[in-house]
């Protein structure tokens, strides 16, 4: 019997990271026969890889020291080795913006040099390469590493199930309403672009009022635990119990998938509210507060739908994007299914070609 162990940061109540495991466990369920194989997830500071003899590196921003470290140890044992939707984050504006236009002159390292020969190495030795979006691919890229064996797969939350099914009532969502925003806020603790959350948030209640004055009911949500008090305070500031509703629920995936199906478009910090959406086929708008926000929606298309969270026109770049939503809705959401139908093939593959064996 084969033994896997998933690296990745689950258990901490953050959404993204749990439905990454919990999709990885479901496709095992469905393509590996039970009898041939063990699995147990880990954290990198908690993970022996000792007794393991295959490592997967799990989705979400897992392309950092301490994983690379670990995944090095792994390769020098002679153990399989998966990447699988990870993506690389934590990069200054200038060097964001460096890889966006292809320009090689980056203005900061991007990794420490030792690290970058360690992942070259790792990639090379690797059974499949996924990685989350462009962006990802061209940091690599930058670094070295040999780009030919790298399959850019999308994040793997593109996988969850679509399905039209009625959300739970605990939603709170309206019934029959066709104008609806999806509203995502929460907190990086002001690591984001521009190191003002506060600011960004004032601008967002701002286009909240502005939106339901053109007719749309807001509908907030979280995807962390800790994202609860900023929300609470967005809430009150846009300060219309009417039609403002906040869901304070930490949703299963299913559950917020179904739920976000009853929108019209979503407006999101967080990368797994703009991945869930996505993965439900309604357009969204990035506030792109780190690298992995930009990586994540240029990976499906929606380049023209980030606004970077050291703006200052927030509010007037979210109403524009909901004229241009109107006029390409049909459009977008094509876009949407075309890459859920192309990332689905890349994710599936490692499990198809029992590449863990």
């Amino acid at each position: 019997m084969k033994r896997i162990l998933y690296l990745g940061w689950q258990g901490y109540k953050n959404l993204g990271d749990d439905l990454c495991w919990d999709l990885f466990k479901e496709n095992c369920d469905k393509y590996l026969d039970a009898s041939t194989y063990s699995l147990q997830s880990s954290q990198p500071t908690k993970a022996d890889i000792t007794p393991y003899d295959t490592i997967i590196l799990g989705g979400g921003s897992l392309l950092s020291s301490d994983f690379i470290e670990l995944l090095y140890s792994a390769m020098k044992q002679k153990k399989h080795i998966i990447i699988w939707g990870s993506g690389h984050d934590w990069q200054t504006k200038p060097v964001l913006e460096s890889v966006i236009n292809n320009n090689y002159k980056i203005p900061a390292p991007i990794m420490n040099p030792i690290t970058s020969k360690k992942l070259a190495e790792i990639v090379e030795y690797a059974k499949y390469v996924g990685v989350r979006g462009p962006l990802t691919y061209e940091v690599l890229k930058l670094i070295g590493v040999n780009t030919e064996k790298i399959h850019i797969c999308g994040d793997p939350g593109m996988l969850l199930p679509y399905e039209h099914r009625l959300p739970p009532p605990s939603s709170q969502i309206w019934e029959n309403e066709k104008k609806i925003v999806g509203l995502n806020w929460g907190t990086s603790y002001n690591r984001i672009y521009g190191g003002n959350e506060i600011k960004v948030e004032d601008q967002l209640a701002e286009t909240a009022k502005k939106l339901i004055q053109k007719g749309y009911k807001i509908f907030m949500f979280i995807v962390w635990k800790a994202d609860i008090n900023p929300s609470l305070r967005l809430y009150k500031k846009i300060n219309d119990t009417h039609n403002v509703r906040l869901s304070t629920n930490y949703y299963h995936q299913n559950d917020l998938l179904n739920i976000l199906q009853s929108c019209h478009f979503t407006i999101n910090l967080k990368l797994h509210a703009n991945v869930i959406s996505a993965a439900a086929g309604i357009p969204f708008i990035t506030l792109g507060y780190r690298f992995k926000s930009f990586d994540f929606a240029h990976s499906v298309g929606l380049n023209d739908f980030i606004i970077s969270t050291d703006s200052q026109t927030i509010t007037k770049d979210i109403l524009q994007m909901e004229e241009i939503i109107n006029n390409k809705e049909p459009f977008i959401k094509k876009q949407l299914q075309s890459y859920r139908n192309l990332f689905t093939k890349k994710l599936i593959q490692p499990f198809q070609k029992n590449l863990y064996m």
